[in-house]
């Protein structure tokens, strides 16, 4: 007596074995390992980088993907890198703009040195 399975009967045929025989004999080619390897690296160098990029903040990935832009469409970067359009182009009109506050911007960090719960930005 074996329980019945609860829930709607799955329409997706489950799929049948594969022969793993094909896949036996491209695995034993040295040219064919030595290529996925070089792949592997090659992957695990970007998903460092991508790594690394998440940990930016947000004004040096918008100077990255400008300086990206003379060489692909602004389109295809930020669908890559996942970047909002609207906080890219607010960051790139600052770019040649200097702070005006910034004096000010000093002086409260100067303050919040000595005194922890007096200085926020």
């Amino acid at each position: 007596m074996k329980p019945k399975k609860r829930g709607r009967q799955s329409k997706v045929e489950k799929p049948k074995d594969i022969n793993h025989s094909t896949n036996e004999t491209t695995n034993s080619n040295p040219d064919y390992l030595k290529q996925l390897e070089e792949e592997n690296l090659k992957l695990r160098i970007k998903n460092a980088y991508l790594k690394e990029f998440r940990k930016l903040r947000l004004e040096e990935k918008a100077r990255i993907i400008c300086c990206l832009r003379g060489s692909f469409k602004l389109k295809n970067i930020l669908a890559v890198t996942c970047f909002p359009k609207s906080t890219y182009m607010l960051l790139a009109k600052k770019f040649g703009w200097e702070n005006p506050d910034q004096e000010l911007e000093n002086k409260i960090l100067k303050i919040g040195n000595h005194h922890k719960d007096y200085a926020y930005l």
